[in-house]
């Protein structure tokens, strides 16, 4: 069997949300497309509107935690 090694430094490519984003985000289902959707459309950071349109993407697609604890 293959073992996966992480990237080095990978962990940091991914910008920190905003702080605006981050409150938005405290109200809502963070497995729900559709309630992240909205925050990401009204999202004035390019960086954090792309981050959030990436996680509807990848919700969208199926992608989440195994375990829905986890997402909290």
């Amino acid at each position: 069997m293959t073992e996966i090694q992480p990237i080095p430094g990978a962990e940091h490519d991914i910008p920190p949300l905003t702080p605006a984003a981050e409150v938005a985000l405290s109200d809502v289902d963070p497995l729900d497309p559709e309630a992240i959707a909205p925050i990401a459309a009204a999202e004035e950071d390019a960086a954090t509107a792309r981050e959030l349109r990436s996680r509807v993407l990848m919700l969208k697609a199926g992608a989440g935690p195994a375990d829905p604890a986890d997402a909290l």
